[in-house]
């Protein structure tokens, strides 16, 4: 447990570590890992990862929007909702509104987000979009 309330993700013994002094984080034995994509890659192994080179080349597109552009998510409506900032959620809603739609229509034409085969994308895109409802 990381307690970041109290800064525990900055203390001396966790930034040892993992430097970036962030969350999430994974350790197994001596072996740490950052990074949501990273942490779930590891965990995942070969199951959500594509075969054909067409989907892992749309499997590495996804995650260049993702944090581009999917992450808006949380810096433009969570975060702000979270602070108190009401005054900056309608403007980030606006912000996202498009994206949503891209994505209805992506997930209206196929399963997920990859295709017909749950990926890694999809572990990404649906933790995002909960936090809306």
């Amino acid at each position: 447990d990381v307690d970041l309330m109290k800064g525990a993700q900055k203390a001396p013994e966790y930034v040892k570590k993992f430097p970036a002094g962030q969350v999430p984080a994974f350790e197994e034995g001596t072996f740490y890992l950052e990074e949501s994509l990273a942490i779930l890659s590891y965990i995942a192994g070969s199951d959500l990862k594509p075969v054909s080179q067409k989907d892992v080349i749309l499997l590495d597109q996804y995650f260049g929007r993702h944090y581009a552009q999917v992450r808006k998510f949380s810096t433009k409506v969570i975060i702000p909702a979270l602070l108190g900032d009401k005054e900056t959620v309608p403007e980030g809603i606006e912000t996202i509104t498009p994206l949503l739609e891209d994505y209805n229509k992506l997930l209206g034409e196929q399963k997920f987000i990859v295709g017909d085969k749950l990926t890694l994308a999809d572990f990404l895109f649906a933790p995002e979009v909960d936090q809306l409802q």
